[in-house]
């Protein structure tokens, strides 16, 4: 059985994608899913809502950079080694 390797630049940047998909979700969500029946419970509940949108936010792009930058270490160790 072979073991799986996560730290692989693929992992990184399909889990930055799929994390700034969910944050644009949750923008949705906060936008136009959200129902209250006063302005401020309103504002309150969107507040929180973009919040955690913002922070998975800030983490996907991290994680999205973090993959770019393995896959480029990776194409200019393989083009070291060719030399």
């Amino acid at each position: 059985m072979s073991q799986i390797n996560l730290n692989q630049p693929a992992v990184y940047i399909t889990a930055g994608i799929v994390g700034l998909i969910l944050s644009a979700a949750l923008l949705l969500v906060a936008e136009f899913g959200v129902d209250a029946p006063n302005a401020s419970t309103l504002f309150y509940r969107q507040f929180r809502i973009f919040g955690g949108a913002l922070i998975l936010f800030l983490l996907s792009g991290g994680v999205l950079v973090r993959g770019f930058a393995l896959r480029a270490g990776n194409k200019r160790l393989a083009d070291a080694l060719k030399e």
